[in-house]
């Protein structure tokens, strides 16, 4: 499937923040009987093909939960992420800004994934 049915369930803005300076995160999976360490670019993880389409829609609106619905709570959950990150004690978020940083927290809650 192509890059644009490849939906994060941990979207990539988030997992930036453990990078090491390789601009890697350590992605740990157990396929059998041992845990096995990777290292991968944070676009190269918990992710699934397809995961937020809705089947049956027309071709140009299959993607619209992840094209629309969550770039935009992930662009302002992001711009949450630095203000918390930020270290500054007022933290001044706009009202996009906090309902960016909810819908982010809500979206982390959908049924859990199993990658085939």
């Amino acid at each position: 499937m192509s890059k644009e049915g490849k939906h994060h369930y941990i979207p990539v803005f988030y997992l930036k923040q453990w990078a090491g300076d390789d601009g890697r995160i350590c992605e740990f999976s157990k396929p059998y009987d041992r845990v096995k360490p990777r290292r991968v670019h944070p676009d190269g993880t918990a992710y699934v093909h397809g995961l937020n389409t809705i089947p049956g829609l027309p071709p140009h609106e299959i993607d619209f939960l992840e094209s629309y619905f969550f770039r935009i709570t992930d662009n302002f959950a992001s711009l949450a992420l630095r203000v918390l990150l930020s270290g500054d004690q007022t933290l001044h978020f706009s009202q996009d800004v906090k309902s960016g940083w909810s819908r982010f927290i809500t979206s982390l809650m959908r049924v859990s994934v199993k990658p085939s």
